[in-house]
C-alpha cells in the first residue's frame, strides 16, 4: 500500500508541475496576445480559440489533482485502517 500512496503522490506533485506550466503558458499567451493585437487584427479571432483551449485543459488538470489528492487522501486513511487494525490484533493475542 505504500508503494502505491507514493505512486499517487507522485502524480499529484506531476500534475501540479503541469498546471504551473500551463498557467505560466497562459500568462504568456495572453501578453503576447495583448501586445500584438493591434497589428494582427486579423489574427485575433484565431488566437481566442487557442485561449479557451488552454483555460480548458487549465481546467482539466485542477480536476485531476484534485481527483488525485482525495486518492491520497483515501490511501492514508486505509493505511492507517490497516495499521491500527494490525496493532488492535496484536494487542488482543497477547
Amino acid at each position: 500500500m505504500h508503494e502505491i500512496a507514493r505512486h499517487a503522490i507522485h502524480s499529484s506533485e506531476t500534475l501540479e508541475m503541469a498546471m504551473e506550466t500551463l498557467s505560466r503558458m497562459i500568462q504568456e499567451h495572453q501578453a503576447w496576445f495583448n501586445e500584438n493585437v493591434a497589428e494582427n487584427a486579423s489574427k485575433t479571432v484565431s488566437l481566442k480559440p487557442v485561449r479557451k483551449s488552454l483555460q480548458f485543459q487549465s481546467t482539466l488538470l485542477k480536476c485531476l489533482h484534485l481527483r488525485s489528492k482525495a486518492v491520497e487522501e483515501r490511501l492514508r486513511n486505509e493505511i492507517n485502517l490497516v495499521l491500527s487494525t494490525r496493532t488492535s490484533g496484536a494487542r488482543e493475542s497477547c
